[in-house]
């Protein structure tokens, strides 16, 4: 994505509630930390067919839904409740979306999973804590998938005991996440096979954590005047300080490739 795709971030009202995830994202292609070259393996593993069809919670800008469709010739269903994601990704994937094979809808992932459907493939990356965790996640997701279905889920893990600090710095606690090998479990236990696991890197946590924290400091820098900007600044360095101390070394992110039985 170039940085001109979106709207100037100083035009995007000061009252709406996505204004700052949307300019803390505005050079990511991925919300989370996935390079291109991890992100081109999974879809491989997902082994689809031109007749399946795909559903993405929280796609963001769709970029990675978009490559699924590509590589596999199918159609998808992405989902997500920032206005400003979802026309950028109907801009940039405009020749999926008129042709029909890419839809893209302003809502919330579980009033979708509470309709039910029969999709082929399922994504969520990093928003399973928005549907209730991985578990409640995986329990509902059943409602909407064929037999054999494959899923590709995005969750975050404990790689160390985090410190009172950081979890008084992101506002959670210690049992709102596990190790990478619970996560696992809570998919097998879910009733999914376990096809392949992967943990995101230093180097595409770096790129993730280091562009939030450029997109957000460019904005202050560049807005001066506007009335987020002393907010929005000590927001960032604190969560930057924070991070580097505790966070690099706490929170993993990992990548998990199943099938349900």
């Amino acid at each position: 994505m170039k940085m001109n795709d979106m709207p100037p971030a100083a035009n995007l009202d000061a009252a709406d509630p996505y204004r700052f995830t949307t300019v803390a994202h505005r050079a990511h292609r991925f919300g989370g930390p996935l390079s291109e070259g991890k992100a081109s393996m999974m879809v491989e593993l997902l082994g689809l067919q031109a007749k399946s069809q795909v559903l993405e919670l929280g796609c963001g800008k769709a970029n990675l839904l978009a490559m699924v469709l590509k590589r596999w010739g199918c159609s998808g269903l992405g989902v997500d409740v920032n206005p400003h994601f979802i026309a950028e990704a109907r801009r940039a994937h405009f020749a999926l979306v008129a042709g029909g094979r890419l839809k893209l809808l302003e809502q919330s992932g579980g009033a979708l999973l509470n309709k039910g459907g029969e999709y082929d493939a399922a994504i969520c990356l990093g928003a399973a804590h928005y549907l209730g965790g991985l578990q409640r996640l995986l329990t509902d997701l059943r409602r909407c998938l064929n037999r054999g279905a494959v899923v590709l889920v995005g969750e975050g893990y404990w790689a160390k005991a985090p410190t009172p600090a950081f979890l008084e710095l992101i506002g959670g606690r210690e049992d709102q996440m596990g190790s990478h090998a619970e996560n696992a479990q809570r998919a097998r236990g879910a009733g999914y096979d376990v096809l392949y696991t992967s943990t995101a890197s230093h180097d595409e946590w770096d790129e993730y954590e280091g562009l939030y924290a450029k997109n957000v400091l460019d904005f202050c820098y560049r807005n001066p005047d506007d009335s987020d900007t002393p907010a929005w600044r000590a927001r960032v360095e604190r969560w930057q300080d924070g991070w580097l101390r505790w966070g690099r070394d706490t929170l993993g992110f990992a990548y998990y490739v199943m099938r349900l039985r």
